[in-house]
């Protein structure tokens, strides 16, 4: 029983260490879709420009939406805008409000960056598309409105559930795991503050030396060491034949 409950400790020793290394992923580039003025009848959150999907980029430049073309941008998928309330706020402010702050895209100059994010009432909307690579992690993203995840150049598989695209309040999604590759991650803006994108990732599988290596000395270790508790413990309780009681 002793041993069980120490190679329980070793393996929550070891799940400790995985989340001790979870991080944000980090972004290759970003591509933006720009509703600053949604007409009224797609002011609602079943609207296809409401979307965090690939084809809500159509859908919002139908609308009369601009498109801020996909440019290099190494920042981490770590945004957190929240002011407090449901408020309008500016694309500057959300990429400001990047853990640390990031500076607009070259593809947004300040005229851009002054364009409105997002406002209640679905009146302004923006979609965000953000590529990163990745040896294998497993993933979740915490967002606030909608997000969708695609390989590379796949615009038809979504890696994430659909109902995860539409408008919320905060939510996670639930953990996958991602082979080596590079990903598109869609996020709409929409709705009014706050608005969220946190990625937070596990490297899989763990290289061998470092987190690796860690993770099998702590798990040997310990298993070891209960090896040994229980063979002093059989030592001491042991009394020989013809000895006094």
């Amino acid at each position: 029983m002793r041993r069980l409950l120490l190679a329980a400790a070793a393996l929550g020793f070891v799940a400790s260490i995985g989340t001790a290394y979870a991080t944000p992923d980090t972004s290759n580039t970003v591509e933006m879709w720009n509703l600053a003025s949604v007409p009224t009848g797609d002011q609602n959150s079943t609207d296809p420009v409401q979307q965090a999907l690939p084809s809500a980029e159509a859908a919002i430049l139908s609308a009369g939406g601009t498109n801020f073309g996909s440019v290099a941008y190494s920042e981490p998928i770590n945004y957190s805008l929240n002011p407090g309330g449901q408020q309008s706020a500016k694309i500057s402010q959300f990429f400001a409000a990047d853990s640390p702050i990031a500076g607009l895209p070259t593809s947004c100059d300040p005229s851009c960056g002054n364009l409105q994010l997002t406002a209640s009432g679905f009146a302004s909307v923006t979609l965000f598309e953000f590529t990163f690579t990745t040896t294998g992690e497993i993933f979740t993203a915490t967002h606030d409105d909608g997000v969708s995840l695609f390989a590379d150049g796949n615009t038809a598989t979504d890696l994430l559930p659909v109902s995860d695209s539409a408008p919320t309040s905060s939510e996670t999604t639930a953990p996958i795991t991602l082979t080596g590759g590079t990903y598109d991650l869609y996020y709409t803006a929409a709705n009014g503050t706050p608005e969220d994108l946190v990625t937070n990732t596990v490297p899989v599988p763990a290289p061998p030396i470092g987190h690796g290596l860690l993770v099998l000395l702590a798990t040997g270790g310990l298993l070891f060491g209960a090896k040994l508790f229980e063979r002093s413990n059989k030592q001491r309780s042991y009394t020989p034949a013809g000895a006094a009681a």
